[in-house]
């Protein structure tokens, strides 16, 4: 729906639904109302598992996801804001959380209600109003109808917190500091060779120690170069990863133009969201990871285990999309100029042998929450809206 039309349609809807809102009512959107992923998803469910006096409702726009989730988790919990039906019980509701977007769009919608802009990671690059890619008529249309809406906007630590108030142009006032809800689910329980037996169960994987997850993220302009070395040798890569009883994953981001499929083999294998439709659930899989500027790192820092950068277009990158805090500072791990040096660097990590101290000391600069933060933030939000 066109964003014009959908604001005009929300002050239409409004006068229906009335100046009532119902307390017990939370509302939990995600990427363009279609996806059921980031921190709306695992906060949703911890809802749905642990608090009976609220009534959680994940907003679907897309019918045949919404069959499979209601399969799976019960049809009531979710709607559909194309319908005035779910329009409405979107506009009665006392509190929206949202990762990315919001159930409904227009103004004036805190009114009575608590918006709570959760997010979708830690903002390593820059977004919203600070991201240089995007120009004037947009930041006015996102501090009108984004910005101004929110009433909560929540940051993992103090220095997130400052990223996060210039970010959305908010006073300090409405930061809060908690940890990311899709982290939880790094504190459970993991069973691995259950999980890769379920999902490989067409194509097993080989016998193996190690697992390796290789997330590049997305360029705006141009697509990424996997595994970015002159001396970059495929079959070589499958020696190496077959002497060293490994697996490497590469997860391209949802995005990402470029094919990966070129590197298939028996042990490269893609692991992109038609297999893993949400990468959390599965982050606790992996021995190592490889990444170059993805926030993924920031939560994988929870695990404590390796990691290896690939920053080989870093200048061009920065200049593109900029960066919130020195990459230099926050980021642990080797970062191997060419295929030799990143075999080096994958042996060292699996060897013990990574800075740990510096990687601790750049998790505490990001999280400071080191535990489960679902059952905080619903208390903080049933405070909040109490007060309303």
């Amino acid at each position: 729906m066109n964003r014009l039309k959908a604001i005009f349609r929300t002050k239409r809807l409004l006068k229906k639904a009335g100046d009532v809102r119902e307390k017990d009512l939370w509302i939990f959107s995600s990427t363009e109302n279609r996806s059921f992923n980031y921190n709306s998803k695992y906060l949703f469910l911890y809802v749905r598992k642990n608090l009976p006096d609220i009534r959680p409702r994940y907003v679907i726009n897309d019918p045949e996801k919404q069959k499979e989730l209601a399969e799976k988790y019960g049809e009531d919990y979710f709607i559909n804001t194309e319908t005035d039906e779910g329009a409405l019980t979107v506009l009665k509701a006392g509190v929206w959380f949202t990762s990315a977007g919001l159930p409904m769009y227009g103004t004036g919608l805190s009114k009575g209600r608590l918006i709570v802009n959760l997010w979708h990671g830690v903002p390593l690059k820059k977004i919203a109003l600070l991201d240089p890619g995007e120009g004037v008529l947009h930041k006015l249309y996102f501090r009108k109808i984004f910005s101004d809406n929110y009433t909560d906007v929540m940051a993992t630590s103090r220095q997130v917190a400052r990223v996060m108030q210039r970010s959305f142009d908010i006073p300090k006032e409405k930061i809060r500091i908690m940890g990311e809800p899709r982290c939880d689910v790094i504190f459970e329980a993991f069973d691995r060779e259950n999980v890769t037996g379920k999902l490989f169960k067409d194509e097993p994987l080989p016998e193996y120690d190690k697992l390796i997850l290789y997330a590049p993220t997305y360029r705006r302009n141009k697509p990424v170069t996997f595994f970015p070395f002159e001396d970059f040798e495929a079959k070589e890569l499958e020696e190496f990863l077959e002497k060293n009883r490994t697996v490497l994953f590469i997860r391209t981001h949802s995005f990402e133009t470029a094919d990966a499929s070129a590197f298939q083999s028996k042990r490269v294998r893609l692991f992109n969201e038609d297999k893993a439709d949400d990468i959390m659930e599965y982050l606790s899989m992996f021995d190592l990871l490889i990444t170059d500027y993805s926030s993924i790192y920031i939560d994988y820092l929870m695990l404590e285990r390796p990691m290896v950068f690939l920053p080989y277009d870093l200048e061009e990158y920065e200049k593109e999309h900029g960066f919130n805090f020195s990459y230099d500072a926050v980021t642990p791990g080797d970062r191997p100029g060419n295929f030799r040096a990143f075999k080096k660097s994958v042996e060292n990590a699996f060897a013990g042998q990574y800075d740990k101290a510096k990687q601790n000391s750049i998790r505490d600069f990001f999280h400071l929450e080191k535990g489960p933060c679902c059952s905080k933030i619903c208390d903080l939000i049933k405070k909040e809206s109490e007060e309303l």
